[in-house]
């Protein structure tokens, strides 16, 4: 399963993440990349899907619930 999902993750960058916006990785080693790692694809994937997610609130309280929702699942994130 865990295959299928990354092989997903990949055709969709593939065809459509390399035009989206990419959430940058504020870490030394992370400066000077030479290519797009697995975790940069899944990063721009995620991305986009929340900012989808949140933007597609039907109303300021969904949006609320959306957003500490998010917020707790990045805070328990390991």
């Amino acid at each position: 399963m865990a295959w299928f999902v990354g092989s997903l993750v990949v055709l969709w960058y593939a065809l459509f993440g390399e035009d989206e916006p990419t959430p940058l990785r504020h870490r030394p080693w992370y400066r000077d990349k030479p290519e797009v790692t697995f975790a940069d694809m899944l990063g721009t994937c995620r991305y986009h899907l929340w900012r989808h997610w949140l933007r597609n609130s039907a109303s300021q309280a969904e949006l609320e619930q959306r957003q500490a929702w998010l917020l707790e699942y990045l805070a328990t994130a390991a």
